[in-house]
């Protein structure tokens, strides 16, 4: 694994880093792509 970034500026760069690795959690994933509305036969 890399070293998480330090320092004064370091912000923008982890913000970057999480908004990455988010879509490796499942239910984030299924939010995002809408998957639970597509898979519902009733639209709900």
């Amino acid at each position: 694994m890399t070293k998480s970034p330090l320092g004064l500026f370091a912000g923008r760069v982890l913000v970057a880093k999480r908004k990455r690795q988010r879509w490796a959690i499942s239910t984030y994933k299924r939010r995002k792509l809408g998957i639970d509305k597509k898979a519902d036969p009733l639209g709900g």
